[in-house]
C-alpha cells in the first residue's frame, strides 16, 4: 500500500501512525503546505488495511443534536487568566484529574512546536491553556491512550473535532463509557511549518531571540512575541499577517474547507469555545468577564459538565452560540487568494506570500491604527 486516502481528506490526525501493527507509517510535513500527512514505508507494510479501515477522513463520524447550551465561566474570575475564554478547559481537566482521569490536551514546547500530551498531573493543565492556531503534532498520544483504557483508566479527550473523531475511532465498540471526549470549535489548521517560518522571519527582522509566544492576551485574538518578560511583537488578530491569515482561511489544511465535523450535530460529548456576540438579542447579566460557549450533545459530557462546581453555567439557546461561531454549522470558507500564497510560497518564502496576498491592506490597517494610538497617547499625556 503507497497511500492511505486523497491528500485533501487527510485530516493529518496520525492515528495510522498510531495503530499500524508494523509501525510502517511515519507522519511528516507535506512539501507544498507543510501539514502533516503520512508517508508509508513499503518495505515494512503487511497489506493489512487497519490504516484504512480506521482513517477518520474515509468514515462517516456519527453525531447528534445538542442536548443543552450554557454560557460557561468560572466562580472564581481570578483563575480565568490564561484561558481563552471562560476557563471551562480547565476546569474539566481539573475535575477529570481529580477523579481520577488521565487528561489530552495541545501545548507549545519549548522550541515552540505545538503538540498534544496525555497525563494525569494537575501542574500540566497549565500547559494546555490558551489557543493555539497551528495544527498539533499528535506523536503517539493515541497509542498511549489506548494501552492506559486497556488497563482500565479513563480519559477525558479535549482538542480540535478531527483529533476527537479520531479518538472516537480508536475505542468505539470497546472503551467508549472510559472517555469523554470535548471539542473546540475550530476554525481550521495552519501548518506548524507556516508558523515557525513565520516567526522565525520576525525573529531576524527585529533582531530579538523568542522565548514566550501567546495568541491571546487581554485584548482578545493576539499575536503576541517576548524577549525575555517584554513583548517585542504585539499585533492584533486584525494586524497580524499570521492570524489574518489564519482568520481569513488563507492557510488552512486543505481538508479544513469541506470539514465533515462543522456542522450544528456535533461528533463528541461536548463543544467549547468562544461564546462570541452573547447579549446582542438577549441580556446578558454578567460582562464583566470572559465567557465560554458550552455544548453538551451526550448525556455523559452533561452529567460531567454539570459535576464542575467551580463553573457557573447558564442555560442559552443554541441560535444564539450558532450566530457567534460560524464553524459550529459550518467550514471556514477557502481564501481566493490561497492558491496564489502556496505558489508564492514555495519559490520565495512565508513573508513574500503574505506581502503578495494580504499585505496592502494590512499595511493601511496597520497605518491607521497607528495613527489612532499615537494620538489617544498625545490625548492621554497632555489632558
Amino acid at each position: 500500500m503507497d497511500k492511505i486516502c486523497e491528500r485533501n481528506q487527510c485530516i493529518g490526525c496520525g492515528l495510522c501512525s498510531n495503530i499500524c501493527p508494523k509501525g510502517a507509517i511515519k507522519m511528516i510535513e507535506d512539501k507544498r503546505t507543510g501539514h502533516f500527512v503520512p508517508q508509508i514505508d513499503t518495505q515494512l507494510c503487511v497489506d493489512c488495511s487497519l490504516c484504512q479501515k480506521k482513517c477518520p477522513g474515509l468514515r462517516e463520524i456519527e453525531s447528534r443534536s445538542q442536548i443543552k447550551t450554557y454560557a460557561a465561566w468560572r466562580k472564581d474570575i481570578s483563575k480565568i487568566k490564561g484561558s481563552s475564554s471562560g476557563g471551562v478547559a480547565a476546569s474539566l481537566y481539573e475535575r477529570a484529574v481529580e477523579e481520577g482521569y488521565y487528561i489530552v490536551g495541545t501545548y507549545l514546547n519549548e522550541n515552540f512546536q505545538v503538540k498534544l500530551k496525555i497525563t494525569n498531573k494537575k501542574n500540566d493543565i497549565e500547559l494546555f491553556k490558551g489557543s493555539k492556531y497551528v495544527q498539533a503534532d499528535t506523536g503517539f498520544v493515541y497509542k498511549e491512550a489506548l494501552e492506559l483504557l486497556q488497563k482500565g483508566e479513563k480519559i477525558l479527550f479535549i482538542g480540535t473535532p478531527c483529533q476527537c473523531a479520531a479518538m472516537k475511532v480508536l475505542v468505539e465498540g470497546r472503551y467508549e463509557n472510559n472517555v469523554i471526549l470535548v471539542e473546540l470549535i475550530c476554525h481550521g489548521t495552519p501548518s506548524q511549518k507556516t508558523f515557525r517560518e513565520y516567526i522565525n522571519y520576525i525573529s531576524k527582522k527585529k533582531k530579538k531571540d523568542i522565548t514566550k509566544i501567546a495568541f491571546r492576551s487581554e485584548r482578545g485574538v493576539e499575536l503576541s512575541l517576548y524577549s525575555g518578560e517584554k513583548a517585542f511583537w504585539q499585533y492584533k488578530g486584525y494586524e497580524d499577517d499570521y492570524m489574518v491569515a489564519f482568520q481569513t482561511g488563507l492557510i488552512h489544511n486543505e481538508t479544513c474547507y469541506q470539514c465533515k465535523y462543522a456542522n450544528k450535530d456535533r461528533s463528541s460529548d461536548l463543544t467549547i469555545g468562544d461564546f462570541w456576540k452573547i447579549g446582542e438579542k438577549r441580556v446578558f447579566q454578567h460582562p464583566e468577564c470572559k465567557v465560554s460557549v458550552v455544548v453538551a450533545s451526550t448525556e455523559k459530557g452533561l452529567a460531567f459538565l454539570q459535576g464542575c462546581e467551580q463553573l457557573i453555567l447558564e442555560e442559552r439557546e443554541y441560535q444564539e452560540a450558532l450566530e457567534g461561531n460560524p464553524n459550529l454549522y459550518s467550514a471556514s470558507k477557502k481564501n481566493l487568494k490561497s492558491e496564489m500564497f502556496w505558489n508564492i510560497y514555495a519559490d520565495e518564502g512565508v513573508s513574500r506570500a503574505y506581502s503578495k496576498t494580504i499585505g496592502k491592506r494590512l499595511k493601511k490597517i496597520r497605518f491607521k491604527n497607528n495613527v489612532k494610538r499615537t494620538i489617544k497617547k498625545a490625548y492621554s499625556i497632555f489632558k
